[in-house]
């Protein structure tokens, strides 16, 4: 197998660098890597696990810090399952089974977040819950039928 001290994007529970198989896992949405946690025990020596999307969180944990003024952040997946639209008014009815990240909602709140804009799902939104604000501007997507056809929202009046 090779060498994968360079391919520190995966975390391995267990390592295990004699293996002959090696399984990725990705959780589900609105979860993380600890629904595998006991996975390793369970299977067989030449297999290894590794688990992909806590490495991306990790990295910013280092940077969480609480914030005294305003905070607007910002990600390309949804924080939250509410974000979507009731079932019954999604094209894609699967789509609450592969949205939504707990954990990234975790870290939104411990920086102190009073707007979160956030992508990936093509549909308006804009409600507070639980103290924070999160925005979605579908803006001309899909391109030409635009969903959106407002301009783009002014989203905070003052960062005074």
């Amino acid at each position: 197998m090779k060498d994968r001290s360079s391919n520190r994007w995966v975390l391995f529970p267990r390592p295990n660098p004699a293996a002959a198989l090696r399984l990725f896992c990705f959780h589900y949405a609105g979860g993380s890597a600890q629904v595998f946690h006991d996975w390793p025990r369970h299977l067989p020596p030449i297999v290894e696990m590794g688990a992909v999307s806590e490495y991306f969180l990790s990295l910013n944990e280092s940077r969480i810090i609480k914030y005294d003024g305003p905070v607007i952040t910002l990600s390309h997946f949804l924080p939250r399952r509410e974000l979507l639209p009731a079932v019954e008014r999604l094209s894609f009815k699967g789509l609450p089974l592969v949205a939504g990240a707990l954990a990234l909602d975790r870290q939104i709140r411990a920086l102190n977040s009073a707007i979160h804009i956030f992508g990936h799902s093509h549909i308006d939104f804009n409600q507070e819950i639980e103290g924070v604000r999160y925005i979605h501007h579908a803006f001309d997507y899909p391109r030409g039928e635009g969903w959106s056809k407002d301009p783009l929202k002014q989203i905070l009046e003052s960062v005074a």
